[in-house]
């Protein structure tokens, strides 16, 4: 009974120690450091996504990828498909994969997202699934959420997406890059 209670405590301090190793087989990472799992958020900003002035468009902690509400603005900032829900969730999605490309990933780590459509409808559902599933990684999809909105800050947009991502490790797979 006693090695049971020892075991049910040290076990997870152990497993805690562990993993706040940072490196392959409890080694520290480059520098000493805890490699890519440690330090400070770095922002993310894709140049050929517009920004909004002082706001990035992605924050990368670690290996995980938040990325901020992707509209459909083309790279010269301008509203793509206006009134045409299938193209601006083409342009939202291709935003997308140039932050993931950006934050050192491909579109295929997205691991959630959230799809926010304007009026929604059985048909833009459906409509919203395939083009997220030809975008993304079909054999492992992400976590989809589709919710429907009356409307948007600005006149023309029908879609927006925001969405996290799990980079595989610090360097993207060679394998997955072609995907756009």
């Amino acid at each position: 009974m006693r090695y049971a209670l020892f075991l049910a405590l040290a076990l997870p301090a152990a497993a805690m120690a562990q993993s706040n190793r940072g490196g392959r087989n409890g080694q520290p990472g480059p520098g000493g450091m805890g490699g890519p799992t440690a330090g400070a958020p770095q922002q993310i900003i894709a140049p050929e996504v517009p920004v909004l002035e002082g706001l990035p468009h992605a924050v990368k902690i670690g290996f995980t990828v938040y990325v901020s509400a992707m509209v459909p603005l083309d790279s010269t900032g301008n509203l793509v498909g206006a009134g045409n829900p299938g193209v601006q969730v083409h342009q939202v999605l291709a935003n997308l994969g140039a932050v993931m490309r950006a934050a050192r990933g491909v579109p295929g780590d997205v691991v959630r997202a959230t799809v926010y459509v304007k009026d929604l409808t059985p048909e833009k559902v459906l409509m919203v699934r395939k083009e997220v599933l030809d975008a993304l990684d079909r054999t492992a999809p992400p976590a989809l959420t589709i919710v429907g909105v009356s409307a948007f800050a600005e006149p023309g947009i029908e879609v927006m997406i925001e969405a996290t991502g799990q980079l595989r490790s610090e360097f993207p797979d060679k394998s997955r890059l072609g995907k756009p």
